[in-house]
């Protein structure tokens, strides 16, 4: 077994062995993140439920991440993205319903996306880092027609995090 360097953090080695692997066989490269967060009036609670799944070396997915990258610390910035999306969605959605008089009894809102290891490190400039496609779905409860929940629908698409991911924003990087 090669001998243990951390850089940053991170073990050179396990970086190196990972790049070699994904570069073999690319479908290995893949990793699917989702986030939901459910919300209900009647039981007052409100959350985050556990849900990703990453890439394993093996080529298979599952809900247990496997230990690449430091534990998978490459893909926790954006799942929290995710996470704030979802997040910013329910609030919107549940304001502006609020101030119309909509009651909602329970709301939950999951998004999917995949990403490709291989874009974020830099090993194809034709991969993206990001997402190509952020998948999101709503179940939304409550004694409401298909207007409303249409209503309601245009009410979390309105969301801040949204409009960020949705419309180009010109981001100013400098570095002192």
């Amino acid at each position: 077994m090669k001998g243990s360097r951390t850089i940053n953090g991170f073990d050179i080695h396990e970086i190196s062995d990972v790049i070699e692997t994904i570069t073999k066989s690319p479908k290995r490269a893949k990793a699917k993140v989702r986030a939901i967060y459910e919300w209900e009036v009647s039981a007052k609670k409100s959350g985050f439920t556990e849900d990703s799944f990453f890439a394993n070396l093996d080529n298979s997915f599952s809900s247990h991440p496997c230990v690449i990258l430091n534990k998978n610390e490459w893909v926790i910035p954006i799942k929290l993205l995710l996470e704030s999306l979802t997040k910013s969605m329910t609030t919107t959605m549940l304001i502006h319903s609020a101030a119309r008089g909509i009651e909602i009894m329970a709301l939950t809102i999951s998004v999917a996306a995949e990403t490709d290891i291989r874009g974020f490190m830099q090993l194809d400039d034709a991969i993206r880092s990001g997402f190509k496609e952020v998948k999101i779905e709503m179940i939304i409860k409550g004694n409401l027609s298909e207007t409303q929940k249409n209503q309601l629908i245009q009410y979390a698409i309105e969301a801040p995090i949204y409009d960020v991911l949705s419309n180009n924003v010109t981001l100013n990087t400098s570095t002192h």
